[in-house]
Order: C-alpha cells, then structure tokens, then sequence
C-alpha cells in the first residue's frame, strides 16, 4: 500500500535526531558527563532509551510508519538510526573541535556497546506503548502509565539482579553495560560483552518489529495468510538470533550471574574459622592469606563484640582484569555484603600483606547487623569511616598518620565542609582517598572517646541524636579541635598531601578511562604531555623526563649520551621554590642530579649540582620521606666514594640503579666473602629490591640470621628517619617468606618502635599480633 506523506517535522526519523542531539548534550551538564567515554555515553543511553518513547504520548500526530511488509520496518530502523545519529552529533562535533583530550576511539567503542542498542530498544519500547495504548482506549495518561510501569520494572530488576547476585557487573537491556565500582580507572571489555549486547538489539529488533505489524492500520483480519506467515518467520527469526547469543553466554563467567557459577571459576578453596577462601593461589600463598584472614576475623570480633557474624567467603581473583570481568571492580576491592563475600585481587602469588583484606573484613562482618538488616549503611561516610578506623591502610598512612592527612584535608579546603561529607548524597563527590580518610579520621575520633559501641548503635539504624546528645555540627566541630591539638601536619606531610589527594574524584577527573588505557599502552611523549595539560598532574610530565633520560642513557656512543643529557636538562622545568608544590618538583631534581652526575657535569662546581640543594633544605625543612631518602642515599654514595669505601664506577654503577636505568649491582667477591665491606644503606637497597621483587632473603645476597643482626646506619636514620622503619617493615616481610617467624617477629617489633606515626605504629603492631596468633 502507499504510505502517506507528512512534513519532515512530523517524520518519527526526524523527532529521533533531535531527540538524539538533546539526549548526547544532557550529560555535558554534568562534570562526569564531560568525558567523553564511557560515562557520557552510559547516561546519553540512558536518556535515550527513557526520552524517545515517551514520544509515543503524542502518537496520533507522529503516528508510526504503517507496514505491511519489509519495506515499511525498514524505514522504522530509520529511527534507532537517527537516535544515534543525533546522540554521537554533540561528540562528534566536540572531538573536531578538539576540545575533548578523551579517546576518540573509545567514545566509538562506547557508542557501539551501549548507544547503538540503547536506541533500538528505545525505538522498540515506543512502539509497544503505541500498541499498548491502541489496545486500552488510545489515551496518553495510559501510556504514560505504561512508560512509568515499563521503567520501574527494569529498575527493579537490574537492582535485584545486582543486589541479589554476588556480581556487581552487568548487561542490562534497559540500562545497559555496568562494570562495577564506577571509580575504577580500566574498563576491560570481552567478545561475550558483545554477545549480549547484540542480543539485546535483536531482542529490540524482534520486539520492535512485532508491535509495528501490530499497529499497522491494515488489520491482520484483512492481511493474507502469506503476509502473517511472513511476519511470523522474520519475528521468529529476530528471536531465534536472540535466543542462541543468550545461550551462548549464559554461563560466561563473564556475563552470567550466581553464586555457584562464580564459585566454579576458581580451582581450589581453604575452609577457615568463620571464612572460606575460594582461590588459586600456589600453597605458600594460601597459607599466608589464610593466617592474615584468620587474625584479622578473630581480632575484629574481639574489636567489634557483637553476638551473630555470617561466615564470610573470601574470592581470591588471579589479577585485576579477571576480577573485572567475573564481578565488577578491578583496582578496588569490593564487599557483597548480601552474601557476605569479600572479593579481593590477590594475584597467583600473595608476595606481601594484602592492603585491603582488613578493611574489607569489617564490611563483611558488620553486615548482619548494618541498618535494619540492609547489610551496610546508607550514610557511606559511616560505612567506609568504621572500616577505615578499624583497619587503616599500612600503605596510605606508612608516613603521614590518618588524622595528620584528614587535618591536611581540612586545612587546605581539598574538603571544605566535613558535615556535608556525611550527606548520603555527597559522600561520593569527594575523591575515595579524600573521603574516607576524612571519614576515618572522624569515626577513630568518636570510637576514642566512647568506644565502639556507639558506632555500632548508630550503624545498626539509630540515629545520631539517640547515641550522642548533641548535633553533628558540634561534634564535627569537637574532632576538628582535637586535630588542631594533637594533628597539626608539617611540611613534608602537606608536600604529600598534596601528591596523594591530587584527583578529584570520579565525578571530576578528566578521561580516566581513556588516559588508563592510553598508560597500558605505552603512550607518546606528546600523548603524556596533553595528559598533563587536561589533568594539572605533573606526574605525566616526570614520566616523560625519566623516559628521555633512560633512553639516553642506552645511548652506545658516550658522546652521544652526554649530548643528548644535556639537551633534556635544559628542558627540565626550573629549580623550584620552596616549599616546592608538589613532589615532582623535587623528583625533577633528583633526576636533574643524576642526568649531570652521568654525563661528569657539575662536579667540578662549574653548574651546581641540584641534589646539594636538596640536602640542605632537607636539613632545614625535612623533605617527605621517600624523597628524603632518594637524596641522602645518593649524597652517601659521595661520601663513600671520597673516604674510599666505593670507587666513583661502583658508586655510578648504584646511581644508575637508583634512576631506574640499570639494574641492581651485583655484589662482588670481597664483598660476598667478607658481608661487612658492603655500607649498610646499599644493603638496605637490597632488601628493599628483593621486598618490592617478591623474591626472599637468599636474594639479596645475606642469610636471614645475617641481616637479622644488621641494625640502621643511626647518622642515616637521623637525616631520614623513614629509614629504619622501611628497613624493619621490609626485612620483617622477607623474613615471613623464609618462614622465620620468631625473626620476623622482632622485625615487626622494631618497625613499630621506629614507626613515624600512631597509625603506622599500630598497623605494625598488629602484624606483630598476627604472627604471635599462629
């Protein structure tokens, strides 16, 4: 039959582009949105799939293109086609402009996986409020009802799927693909994710086809057999695509869901006292993380007193990637407080204390009796505040203590109201480490004045004005006073600060998932200075510098290597002011140092050599201590190479290690037969090597029992105290590999006796604890 004329402006494919545009520049309004990746495409889906059926309100004047064969859904496709046309328009036109330093590429890579068929289903969710106002009287208000229906019903499934399932990854039909934690920098994407994703456009395509021929104003009464036949093989067809892509990935562990398929991935599993580890991890691994979660469990109980603990299920993924893909989050370390699950990133090998386990534990523990059986709090800043309270990161807080980084915070405005903090809604506008080191700060604060219980009152569904007789503000107000008396950070801990708060969180970084994957491959030199320019983080720029230098180094021809050096140290930024801005500014001069010590410039005083700088300052204003000890290890190398302990080639031999341009010098036969003509700083070097290596003792060249009898060289601790503190925590690590616990032990014991800070002493004191429980 002819299909009737109408104006342009009255053709659905026409309303599609526009509602497309509308929907692709919404989310520009947002900071997220502004990246244009996986966010702004994730929410333009959204508004698409939510915004282009409600058009089917004012079906009568944008009545659907009547069919009565191919011809007729062919122009129908026309829509899903201009919804994304439209939507990839305010993109499209922001990358040729070049004002986005996202991935184009990956935006690409987006539109496919969630725009495409996010405009189908749209297009297919419209057509069945049509029919379904056709079929009840033809009212807006009901398909409008219908809509609101239509969309409630997704959300309750995608979060009961999400609630229920231990998988916090999915996708969905109506909301598409959700990886996980949205802060998680890397997106790892797989050929199943596809798979579903072109299910659901068949799915729509099947949809969208049967309700057309439905609403077709050709009755079926009056089509012929063949016409019916036909639209019953083509929706069949459609559906069997569908089906088999369903079959094919449901038990992916990488799109499927259920506890039972995630438990089958894993080889092996470790039954504990209150926990169970599912794992492939080798048998040393095993035992190590098992003794850290049974410590842990046992202590927080004791901590926590409460009367019911669930059993909790520990999954131990081999690497980041695998993790994101069978559950949802890569770089952080998740618990489904549902079922009690803890899932961690481990790796095949457990080289050293695993960072979260603790932290995770005490989500895990809580959860039975968290809010009215909810299994968490709502307010995260309580949620993630008692657990970081409880079990504060050893890593984090190794120099600069909890409250020393929350007064930090404070002062410098990087948290400018704490009582918003403690909004449910704003909690995640801040940066993680930003917020829950706040909210740590403020909950260790509380559970020293009155215990936990308190906490615990309030975390079961109390409110603040039951367990404490004051309002927030006044009790914000008394831990702010207590961090002015007792926390009052000097400058080397404002220095790092400022390094370890730099992001702004989630909702502000610019294209992290772009620039994550550009650093995964290997980016440019220009590629890393545009990171630098889109982020202010001057880190970009340091990589930059130290891959010139090393790659000059590799030079063959030694006046060649000496050009190049000193071509790159004139195009290293300025000597900086003091107080330097930021932690680069000093690396620069270290490698400044380095670069001229290499290429025999500045020695004889004709340039000043910038490490001489940096150790006065050092002795006037102490640096932070990693890069304190990066200057005091390299003026020593001096000192050994002036009173003869070193020759100037060994000495180079250790600055080259130091810059990362060679690898740690072998120790030589004297030295091997006689342990003591090696200084102790260049056998700290070594156990720091074989610590961060995963390797053992034996690595670096001494017995255990030998390098248990080394203490630090006192004038060295005294220029950089972190010295000994790092050389008991690494050398106590090293010692529980060998498994020498009674050797480790006194390690642990020492490195909390040096420890620069209560929240390092006590993480130290704790693996004390650990290794007495065995």
């Amino acid at each position: 039959m002819a299909i009737p004329a109408r104006p342009l402006i009255r053709q659905p494919a026409t309303i599609a582009f526009f509602a497309g545009i509308i929907a692709g520049s919404l989310p520009l309004l947002l900071p997220a949105g502004r990246n244009l990746e996986y966010e702004h495409v994730w929410i333009a889906s959204i508004l698409i799939t939510l915004i282009w059926p409600l058009t089917a309100l004012a079906a009568r004047n944008l009545a659907t293109t009547p069919t009565q064969s191919c011809r007729g859904f062919a122009l129908w496709i026309l829509q899903p086609v201009a919804l994304v046309a439209g939507l990839t328009l305010p993109g499209a036109m922001i990358f040729a402009l070049r004002l986005s330093p996202c991935s184009p590429s990956g935006y690409g890579q987006w539109l496919c996986l969630q725009a495409i068929p996010a405009s189908f289903v749209a297009a297919a969710f419209r057509e069945l409020l049509i029919l379904a106002g056709k079929k009840t009287g033809n009212s807006p208000a009901i398909r409008l009802l219908y809509w609101g229906l239509g969309v409630f019903l997704s959300l309750l499934w995608l979060g009961g799927k999400l609630w229920i399932m231990p998988q916090k990854r999915t996708a969905d039909l109506f909301w598409g693909f959700i990886h996980g934690p949205l802060y998680d920098e890397r997106i790892w994407l797989h050929p199943d994710l596809w798979k579903v994703r072109a299910a659901h456009l068949f799915l729509a395509l099947a949809a969208g086809f049967a309700a057309l021929s439905a609403n077709s104003p050709a009755s079926s009464e009056r089509d012929s057999s063949h016409h019916f036949f036909r639209r019953l093989a083509v929706t069949l067809l459609l559906l069997g695509a569908w089906l088999s892509l369903v079959l094919l990935t449901w038990h992916s562990p990488v799109t499927g869901h259920g506890l039972s398929l995630l438990k089958s991935q894993f080889a092996k599993s470790h039954v504990g006292e209150g926990f169970t580890i599912f794992h492939d991890l080798d048998d040393p691994s095993i035992k190590r993380l098992a003794r850290e979660a049974q410590f842990h469990v046992r202590d927080l109980k004791a901590k926590l007193g409460l009367q019911i603990y669930p059993h909790v299920e520990i999954f131990a993924y081999p690497d980041a990637r695998t993790k994101k893909l069978w559950f949802g989050g890569g770089a952080t370390d998740v618990t489904d407080v549902r079922n009690a699950g803890i899932h961690i990133t481990a790796g095949r090998r457990m080289l050293r204390r695993h960072p979260t386990l603790r932290h995770e534990l005490v989500h895990a523990l809580t959860s039975r009796m968290a809010f009215h059986g909810l299994g968490f709090h709502p307010n995260m800043a309580l949620t993630e505040g008692l657990a970081v309270a409880l079990s504060p990161d050893a890593n984090l807080f190794a120099t600069i203590s909890l409250d020393e980084a929350a007064a930090e915070l404070l002062n410098s405005g990087r948290v400018p109201d704490p009582v918003s903090l403690f909004n449910p809604w704003t909690f995640w506008l801040s940066s993680g480490p930003r917020a829950y080191t706040t909210a740590g700060s403020l909950i260790k604060f509380l559970i020293s004045k009155e215990g936990v219980q308190p906490i615990l009152d309030i975390y079961a569904g109390k409110s603040w004005h039951e367990v404490y007789p004051t309002n927030s503000m006044e009790i914000v107000a008394a831990w702010q006073e207590h961090l002015n008396r007792t926390a009052r950070p000097g400058l080397s801990a404002k220095i790092q600060a400022r390094t370890m708060f730099r992001s702004g969180g989630v909702v502000f970084d610019v294209c992290p998932h772009s620039f994550a994957d550009r650093l995964a491959k290997n980016p440019s030199d220009d590629d890393l200075r545009r990171m630098a320019t889109a982020t202010n983080d001057p880190g970009y720029l340091l990589m930059v510098a130290r891959r010139q230098a090393r790659s000059a180094f590799e030079e063959r021809i030694p006046q060649d290597r000496a050009a190049r050096m000193a071509k790159l140290l004139n195009d290293l930024p300025a000597d900086p002011s003091w107080p330097p801005p930021d932690e680069e500014s000093i690396e620069f001069r270290i490698l400044a140092s380095d670069m001229m010590r290499l290429t025999h410039q500045g020695v004889a005083g004709s340039i000043p050599d910038p490490l001489t700088r940096l150790a006065i300052l050092n002795g006037q204003h102490p640096l932070p201590p990693p890069l304190a000890r990066q200057v005091v290890i390299r003026q020593r190398l001096d000192q050994f190479v002036a009173n003869g302990q070193l020759g100037s080639k060994r000495a180079q031999d250790w600055r080259n290690y130091l810059a990362g341009w060679a690898p740690l010098p072998k120790r030589k036969d004297a030295e091997e037969n006689n342990p003591a003509t090696e200084p102790w700083v260049l056998v700290y070097l070594r156990v720091r090597a074989a610590f961060n290596n995963g390797d053992q003792t034996e690595s670096t060249g001494y017995t255990a029992e030998e390098l248990a009898r080394m203490t630090p060289d006192r004038t060295l601790a005294g220029t950089a105290p972190g010295f000994a503190f790092e050389w008991y925590r690494h050398l106590a690590e090293l010692l529980e590999r060998d498994g020498r616990g009674a050797l480790a032990q006194s390690a642990w014991a020492a490195a909390a006796e040096n420890s620069p800070n209560s929240t390092a002493r006590e993480c130290m004191l704790e693996n004390k604890q650990m290794i007495e429980g065995i």
